[in-house]
């Protein structure tokens, strides 16, 4: 019985939204008042929890458009590549193997793998993933700000984020809790962003 592939961008949906709402706790007026502070190393984790589940979303979604046997939401059934998806990726290039796995969350590289892969959903994984306003690029920078604080990594964060006003020193707690547009926090817009892309990926 063919399965919906789907069901892995609402694997992400589901993860993201728990992400969420830990982030979203740290907002309450109670919270704002007596200890805003103290939460902040909760919201960056928040980052990190986010990025590792949009690494896992781009990998399952490869594997599985790969394997084949799933139906997209446009009712596509993909034909099968290879049995052993993961094998196949390592073969691409001496880059990669089990212990330096492919860069998931890089869009480009991901584009790339689906593209020597020669899954039947390529043009859709591909004009999802490298949306303009995709956030996911944004989010890596921010990620590896906070995992590695260094001259570096602030500088690339800065420039990245300074659309959100971020200067230097870099308030990177700040960042994620101003407003946009849209009006939720800038953690939450970007949230936003990868959920929509994750679903367009299996249309």
């Amino acid at each position: 019985m063919s399965r919906r592939l789907q069901s892995v961008s609402l694997k992400f949906y589901l993860q993201s939204e728990r992400i969420l709402s830990i982030f979203n706790s740290t907002l309450h007026p109670e919270v704002r008042d007596c200890c805003k502070n103290s939460h902040a190393p909760t919201r960056q984790q928040c980052v990190l929890n986010l990025y590792d589940a949009w690494t896992q979303f781009s990998k399952d979604l490869l594997v599985c458009s790969a394997r084949g046997g799933y139906v997209t939401s446009s009712n596509m059934l993909l034909s099968r590549v290879t049995n052993d998806p993961l094998n196949f990726i390592y073969a691409l290039s001496n880059r990669y193997s089990p212990s330096t796995p492919p860069s998931w969350g890089i869009s480009s590289e991901l584009i790339g793998i689906a593209r020597r892969l020669g899954v039947a959903n390529y043009s859709t994984i591909s004009g999802a993933i490298g949306s303009i306003n995709s956030p996911s690029e944004v989010i890596r920078i921010t990620r590896n700000y906070i995992a590695h604080k260094n001259a570096l990594t602030a500088n690339k964060a800065i420039n990245s984020l300074s659309v959100y006003g971020a200067v230097s020193p870099l308030d990177i707690d700040a960042i994620l809790l101003r407003r946009t547009a849209r009006g939720v926090s800038v953690f939450e817009d970007w949230r936003n962003g990868l959920v929509t892309i994750a679903f367009s990926c299996c249309g």
